[in-house]
């Protein structure tokens, strides 16, 4: 579980940039983003290598996407269910 105690919040695997850092192959120094917009939570992949999925759909690079409620998030093979 990653909790996201405050935003913006960056998982990568660079430790003094990311708030998280997902050590796998495979994930970015800077990977994905999330933030908040108007009140509502969004991510956005951030050029990864490999991709962020969101629901089973690949984001584009620098994509933003609005997050709900049980959406799945995806990166380098670990399944995330967003709890919000």
């Amino acid at each position: 579980d990653i909790e996201l105690s405050y935003l913006p919040f960056i998982i990568g695997k660079q430790e003094r940039v990311c708030d998280y850092v997902l050590d796998t192959d495979g994930v970015s120094r800077m990977h994905l983003k999330f933030f908040e917009k108007d009140n509502e939570l969004y991510a956005r992949d951030l050029n990864s290598r490999n991709g962020t999925y969101v629901n089973g759909r690949k984001l584009e690079n620098e994509e933003n996407i609005r997050l709900y409620n049980g959406d799945s998030v995806n990166i380098c093979g670990i399944s995330y269910i967003l709890e919000i």
